[in-house]
């Protein structure tokens, strides 16, 4: 089944590709899709969905990848095979970006708007703007079904990884559980299935959006940082009885300043900017952490701050219009 869910969409992406690349149009999308735009680094937003991007599609912090790992034999590559998960990973999520920015591409040029107004994101691009694209083609039967038999079996594949690790987890901290796994694993599929149907109920958008972001993203992060710091916990048991012929004093210096450079990159922002900041330390911790989000939260930031002259005004950022979406632009 692995097999099958696992090359079917490889085989999806690759038609649709050469299908896009040749409607009219393409190119806009694609130089669209090219086109760097050096002043988003700046946002946090950017990082942050690079972040969940990279975390879900590599199932980081989710435990599939260390499952399926540990059914490995002691001598193999973990090394060359994690290289090659993320690069196989990293790669298939360029790739796709020209088979959608080529049919978004047709899409505008059909419409004669902006490339700027077409182009979604999350839901409303895989099961809205994409498939109304494919329907406009010749044999659109065809290709919607190809479309979204792809998208099934991305989700099987999904729910596989997810199943295992939990069905192993369980069995390995209760042994005894272990003749029973296909139950587990049946007990977590139906107990997720119904949970699922709160989707497609009226409100079932908001209710989606909660779990992609909570849980996907928020408690992702959270998750792994936890994770992270179980290791380096492990580690600092492991490293104690570790001889010190088997890496050498140089070694493990090594070793070290790897994990002192990426806490640095961590913290010594953060005290650089505690230090420049004025005020005390509670409210330089405050003013480094508020973020106004509306224009009626920077409006009470700004009262705050002529009731208390020592806290520095934030700068304005820029806001869209009231009529359509609200927050910062």
């Amino acid at each position: 089944v692995v097999y099958l869910s696992a090359t079917f969409p490889y085989v999806v992406l690759i038609i649709l590709f050469f299908r896009g690349v040749t409607l009219p149009g393409a190119g806009i999308g694609i130089s669209y899709y090219l086109r760097v735009d050096g002043s988003r680094l700046a946002e946090a937003s950017t990082w942050g969905n690079a972040g969940t991007q990279i975390f879900y599609s590599l199932t980081t912090g989710f435990g599939p990848l260390i499952t399926f790992g540990s059914f490995n034999k002691r001598s193999t590559n973990v090394l060359r095979d994690a290289t090659i998960v993320s690069l196989v990973n990293c790669g298939t999520s360029f790739f796709s970006g020209f088979v959608v920015f080529s049919v978004l591409g047709y899409l505008a040029h059909q419409q004669r708007l902006p490339i700027t107004e077409v182009v979604s994101q999350g839901p409303g691009l895989v099961f809205s703007v994409y498939p109304a694209a494919l329907a406009t083609l010749p044999g659109a039967n065809f290709w919607s079904i190809i479309f979204f038999l792809m998208l099934v079996s991305l989700g099987l594949d999904s729910c596989m990884g997810m199943i295992e690790s939990f069905a192993s987890g369980v069995t390995d901290v209760w042994p005894k559980l272990l003749p029973r796994k296909p139950w587990i694993a049946l007990a977590f599929v139906v107990v997720m299935f119904l949970l699922g149907l709160t989707s497609v109920t009226t409100g079932g958008f908001y209710i989606f959006n909660l779990f992609n972001w909570y849980s996907a993203g928020v408690g992702l992060f959270v998750t792994t940082i936890f994770e992270i710091a179980a290791v380096v916990i492990d580690s600092l048991e492991i490293s104690a009885e570790l001889s010190i012929s088997q890496y050498g004093y140089t070694g493990k210096f090594v070793g070290w300043l790897m994990t002192v450079a990426i806490l640095c990159g961590i913290f010594i922002p953060a005290i650089y900017q505690m230090i420049i900041t004025k005020g005390t330390i509670k409210e330089r911790f405050l003013k480094l952490a508020f973020v106004p989000k509306t224009e009626e939260e920077l409006e009470s930031h700004d009262l705050a701050c002529e009731m208390n002259p020592d806290i520095e005004k934030l700068p304005p950022p820029p806001y869209r219009s009231k009529s359509g979406s609200e927050g910062i632009k």
